[in-house]
């Protein structure tokens, strides 16, 4: 932090009436500066003038100000107590300012007996006629370095002033909070200290944990898509909106004999290739954008997976799309009923790519007299069968019987990571606020949208981007009739 200097006398014996007064006569001046780390020279300026900081502007010249009248008595008595008195260069310890600032002033100036300034100013005045400024720049260095309320800054201090296990617990909570650069591995070694030093502190433990978690190196990530001609305009149009959020996005299936049934395949079998922990985003291919960057991508995707551990995510909208036998059953037992985005779309899937491709496999596995055509059929008779209660070791629902494990999937109900307009395509609960895509009905900032369903529903596309949503190409696909 930057901290200010003034002038003041050590062992001044006069009152401080008298200072001022005649301060005034002999004009002294003072000078306030930003510390560099080194002190102020004080001299003595010609004509027995007294004592002023370097730079004053004061050189014994009436030109300059200074006053060329003969000392009085009072004068004589003045230079007496100046040549007893120590004139020191004062740096405002940081401490200071925390807690009372007045009262902190008054007693730093009597512990360290310092008298008033060259002008007469008394020392703890000095301090606080400083102090707005001060504490001005304080706020901004602390802003600078994303500590606006100064929590880790104070927190610092709390430790180098007494290094108990709740100051480094404060300290290495303050930085998990925060987050920036290196603050999770500090936070890891504040907080490591705080559970040495008292092991049966909870609050300790828990933040240590949340550390290290933070401090792992980030998941790789993927972002895919399937399609069989490259030259379609929607593809296009995906690819285009990830170049511009910096997103590179792999296409699969190219030049192959399309079904549905070929897109879990395809994703079971790449995710299998890549580490266990890569994070993969599955897209539709010919009617999706990439609305966010890489890092919000993953930020986001790894707060979803922290609430659904170990499942994967699902796009949401409003139609329950559903091919062959069964639909009105599983449709009835469909869970969530309240969600403003209630049905799953396997248009966007996301998550670790075992995760993803154990849920695709036990898909393609479970489906006995499928049609190839509707892998969403398959991943909804999957989220509505793992919610069902757990009787006699399995799930049934519906002709359907699933062990008792842990859910796999989870839908992303809220839109947070996926837009999708199914079933309100023309209600149009998509906006653009500071140049992002914004969910007017969940108040959430989507990093995909999808728009499935007729081509006359990809005008959103056009609408979005005339409201100022960037990265979008435009295709002319709007309006056309067919899938």
């Amino acid at each position: 932090m930057n901290c200010k200097l003034f002038v003041a006398f050590r062992g001044w014996s006069l009152g401080r009436a008298d200072m001022r007064k005649e301060s005034r006569q002999i004009g002294f001046s003072q000078q306030r500066t930003t510390c560099t780390g080194a002190p102020l020279r004080q001299r003595a300026l010609g004509h027995g003038r007294g004592f002023t900081a370097r730079h004053c502007g004061c050189s014994g010249h009436r030109s300059t100000g200074c006053p060329m009248s003969p000392p009085s008595v009072r004068l004589l008595l003045l230079g007496a107590a100046l040549a007893r008195a120590a004139v020191v260069t004062v740096e405002i310890p940081e401490a200071l300012f925390d807690g009372d600032l007045k009262t902190n002033a008054h007693n730093y100036c009597r512990q360290n007996k310092l008298g008033p300034t060259p002008e007469g100013v008394a020392c703890a005045d000095a301090v606080l006629s400083d102090a707005g400024a001060t504490l001005r720049q304080r706020s901004l260095d602390r802003a600078a370095v994303g500590d606006t309320d100064g929590s880790v800054d104070d927190a610092r201090r709390r430790v180098q002033a007494s290094p108990s296990s709740d100051a480094f617990r404060q300290y290495g909570l303050a930085l998990v909070e925060r987050g920036q650069g290196n603050d999770a591995s500090d936070a890891v070694e504040a907080l490591r200290q705080a559970v040495a030093a008292d092991p049966a502190d909870l609050g300790a433990l828990h933040g240590l944990k949340r550390a290290e978690h933070a401090a792992r190196p980030p998941a790789d990530l993927r972002v895919m898509t399937f399609a069989s001609d490259v030259q379609v305009c929607g593809l296009r149009r995906l690819l285009a909106s990830g170049v511009g959020h910096g997103v590179s996005v792999d296409v699969l299936g190219t030049n192959r004999s399309w079904s549905n049934g070929l897109k879990l395949t395809l994703l079971r079998d790449f995710c299998r290739g890549l580490a266990k922990r890569t994070l993969v985003v599955a897209v539709d291919g010919y009617d999706v954008i990439v609305a966010g960057s890489l890092h919000k991508v993953r930020a986001r995707l790894e707060q979803l997976l922290e609430r659904h551990p170990g499942a994967v995510v699902a796009s949401a909208d409003q139609t329950f799309y559903f091919r062959g036998e069964g639909e009105q059953c599983f449709g009835r037992h469909y869970p969530d009923p309240a969600q403003p985005y209630r049905f799953l779309n396997s248009g966007g899937l996301a998550g670790a790519a075992a995760d993803l491709a154990a849920v695709a496999d036990r898909a393609l596995s479970a489906a006995g007299g499928w049609d190839g055509v509707s892998d969403q059929t398959l991943l909804h008779k999957q989220f509505v069968a793992e919610a069902q209660n757990c009787i006699g070791g399995a799930r049934t629902v519906c002709g359907a019987r699933i062990p008792c494990a842990a859910r796999t999937l989870a839908v992303d109900h809220r839109q947070e990571l996926f837009g999708n307009t199914g079933g309100r395509a023309f209600l149009r609960d998509f906006d653009v606020a500071g140049g992002r895509l914004h969910n007017t009905v969940t108040d959430t900032l989507p990093l995909f949208l999808h728009c499935p369903g007729d081509r006359r529903f990809r005008a959103e596309f056009d609408r979005l981007a005339q409201l100022g949503l960037p990265a979008i190409e435009p295709c002319g696909d709007a309006g056309a009739v067919g899938p």
